[in-house]
């Protein structure tokens, strides 16, 4: 079925739905951790929306979740995180760093 939502209003409902569930599981459970696992929230916004979005949602997640995992390949995205840890292929196989 086609869908006459742009790519970018797709991501953003994701990204809404995976907040709000996130945030329901934790406390339906009662679990006093919480971790949340983003893959590309980003992904169809223009660069200037990613840039405003990733400050965004790192005001949103602080003090919500003890963790959050989010895989970007956006530097805007990147930049905007706290931490970071950079997976690179190698030879011999991957690598990692913290950033």
């Amino acid at each position: 079925e086609l869908s006459d939502r742009s790519g970018a209003a797709e991501d953003l409902a994701g990204l809404a739905i995976s907040l709000a569930s996130s945030a329901m599981l934790r406390r339906d459970r009662g679990s006093p951790w919480g971790l949340l696992c983003l893959d590309e929230p980003f992904g169809a916004l223009d660069a200037a929306h990613r840039r405003a979005l990733s400050r965004g949602l790192v005001r949103m997640l602080i003090g919500r979740w003890e963790q959050a995992l989010i895989i970007a390949h956006d530097e805007a995205t990147l930049d905007a995180m706290p931490g970071r840890i950079l997976i690179t292929a190698g030879d011999s196989g991957s690598r990692y760093e913290r950033v």
